[in-house]
């Protein structure tokens, strides 16, 4: 997997994972994080707390909590 990876990502000095906290972006996090080793650049995730649904913040508070759990920096926006 992790072949493949750097396959679909170009050499970079940085990776940033679009995270909304979906299955999809923490499926994809996860799978960077796992090879993030064998990456030439860091690693780090965005989250953009929109403001538009009630539940933002709470989005906003599980991503970070993902992120943390994998030691991945994450900004919110």
């Amino acid at each position: 997997m992790a072949r493949r990876l750097r396959e679909l990502a170009p050499a970079a000095p940085a990776y940033h994972v679009a995270l909304s906290g979906g299955r999809d972006s923490l499926a994809l996090l996860h799978a960077l994080a796992a090879v993030r080793g064998q990456l030439p650049g860091r690693l780090c995730a965005v989250h953009v707390d929109h403001g538009l649904h009630p539940d933002a913040p709470a989005w906003a508070a599980h991503c970070e909590a993902a992120c943390a759990a994998l030691g991945v920096a994450l900004r919110v926006h």
